[in-house]
């Protein structure tokens, strides 16, 4: 994101806005297909969700011009919220109440410690490599997880875990855990 927020710079001050819409649109979409998702329906969704992500941030990196630089990073934003929302929906389906704190602390520190490593691996590059070519590497890196996803789903490695939800007993009138 540090990246595009400094390519960003260069071709449009409102390029975090068109991100951030982006991000809403894919979210608002992860939240309706999360009503119908089944675990075997969320399979088919990643996958073809980093492709477009990749891509869309490849053809951003390389685009002449504004409206097209627009375009594919709301895309690639748009793919990314999807991705994000339906990831977490399947943890609430599957992680057991009593490690949810664990597993959702565990998930966010290796996200933020894989942007960190990439953001330093970004700030090294561009000392040699343009904006824009960073950006292509970045989109494929991006890409290719969808081909490892595919992989492992064709191995039969992506096995749904036991489920750890069920619908409340009752409504809830008051808070569930003390203030």
């Amino acid at each position: 994101m540090t990246l595009l927020l400094a390519f960003g710079v260069e071709i449009a001050p409102a390029m975090g806005i068109v991100a951030g819409l982006g991000l809403v649109l894919g979210g608002v979409a992860g939240v309706r297909a999360g009503k119908l998702l089944t675990f075997k329906r969320y399979k088919q969704i990643v996958a073809p969700a980093f492709l477009v992500h990749g891509l869309a941030y490849v053809a951003f990196s390389v685009m002449p011009g504004i409206w097209g630089s627009i375009a594919f990073i709301t895309m690639s934003r748009a793919a990314i919220g999807l991705c994000s929302v339906m990831n977490r929906t399947m943890l609430l389906l599957h992680v057991p109440d009593s490690l949810r704190g664990r597993v959702f602390t565990t998930v966010d520190t290796m996200l933020n410690a894989v942007m960190m490593v990439s953001m330093g691996a970004a700030a090294v590059a561009s000392t040699r490599y343009s904006p824009r070519e960073i950006g292509v590497v970045a989109g494929f890196l991006s890409a290719s997880t969808a081909v490892f996803w595919i992989w492992a789903d064709a191995r039969g490695l992506l096995v749904e875990p036991a489920k750890d939800w069920k619908e409340p007993d009752r409504e809830f009138t008051e808070p569930v855990t003390p203030a």
